[in-house]
């Protein structure tokens, strides 16, 4: 009954719960606005395969980056959206993705406070192949060049960077 009303059923932590299944939505995209086609699109791809479970990253640094460059884009190209505040909440996870890593995906070792290099290549490859016109790339950009400066270590610096990120978020 869950399936034929449009959701699936996902499980965490040894919970069970209920989640929109948005490409259910997908046959309706010629009758809705674009900005609802789009948001359907960015959803289903969001229940189709989430970002994380258990306070992991379960999809890769490149995929991660790709989904957040596509929440920028719709935020920026429909701001008066009804579901803009959806997307903006999204984008905001993402960033925190991005500046932090997850609890169980850390972006910098707990060890020795170094940056995952997996995770660094993927930032400058994204850096590399990307027009900078972009505000998200702008602030993984300003992050790199500060990770740089401190030999890709989580610094006192680098915590005010994502300090000053956040709270212009807000």
């Amino acid at each position: 009954e869950t399936k034929e009303k449009g959701y699936k059923v996902e499980t965490a932590e040894g919970m069970f719960f209920p989640v929109i299944n948005y490409e259910v939505y997908k046959k309706y995209s010629d009758y809705v606005t674009d900005d609802l086609r789009e948001y359907i699109d960015i959803m289903a791809v969001e229940s189709n395969n989430t970002p994380a479970k258990d306070a992991a990253l379960v999809i890769s640094w490149e995929e991660m980056l790709s989904r957040a460059l596509k929440q920028e884009k719709f935020i920026a190209g429909y701001p008066d959206s009804i579901r803009i505040d959806d997307v903006k909440g999204l984008y905001k996870k993402y960033l925190t993705y991005t500046l932090f890593g997850l609890n169980n995906t850390p972006l910098f070792s707990y060890d020795s406070n170094t940056m995952n290099s997996e995770t660094k290549k993927a930032y400058l490859d994204v850096l590399a192949s990307n027009s900078k016109d972009s505000g998200y790339l702008k602030i993984l950009s300003g992050f790199m060049s500060l990770l740089e400066e401190n030999g890709y270590k989580l610094t006192g610096e680098v915590e005010e960077y994502w300090d000053e990120v956040m709270e212009k978020l807000d």
